[in-house]
């Protein structure tokens, strides 16, 4: 992204909304990592618009932030070969712990993988969906299609459970209407 430029009463400032990604140039020696190349995140300065390194190179890979509506920022980074999110001020919400992450959603959910099973996590951290299911795609409107072994379904980000599509699109309903 690039930077954004406001006049703010007759003064030029320019900054992005939030930090964004970017490699080392150069191959750097960071405890902890797999990679000799790591990610960190700039902006610009607020008078001069140059670049500048807010976040120090400390992750195997890094990605943007994600704004999530009335609930701050999230982006998805990589540490010791496992995923994690952290602020704009580098403040781990949760901690690099899974084997997979996907980003959040407009909603605040991600789906997450721990041991080779999927689950779903919302914006604090805080496990909305166990780390249970084989394979999970995401759908739309919070709802995610699973499989367990041989069983096929729905879950939603809060864990509501359906077994069929009809059950899924009752369910759905029922969660717009607020009906059971």
């Amino acid at each position: 992204m690039l930077g954004m430029v406001w006049v703010v009463f007759g003064q030029t400032e320019y900054r992005m909304k939030y930090p964004e990604p970017i490699q080392s140039p150069d191959p750097l020696e960071v405890p902890d990592l797999l990679t000799k190349r790591p990610y960190g995140y700039y902006n610009l300065t607020k008078d001069e618009g140059k670049f500048v390194l807010v976040i120090g190179y400390g992750y195997e890979s890094a990605a943007g932030f994600i704004d999530i509506p009335g609930k701050g920022a999230l982006a998805r980074v990589q540490k010791g070969g496992k995923y994690g999110f952290i602020t704009p001020d580098n403040y781990p919400v949760v901690k690099c712990i899974y084997d997979e992450a996907g980003n959040f959603d407009k909603l605040g959910y991600a789906m997450v993988n721990r041991e080779g099973k999927w689950g779903v996590i919302d914006y604090q951290g805080i496990p909305t969906v166990p780390c249970v299911y084989d394979s999970m795609s995401e759908m739309y409107d919070g709802w995610y299609s699973v499989s367990k072994g041989d069983e096929w379904g729905y879950v939603s980000n809060i864990g509501i459970y359906a077994s069929s599509y009809q059950e899924y699109e009752k369910k759905k309903q029922g969660l717009v209407t607020g009906d059971k």
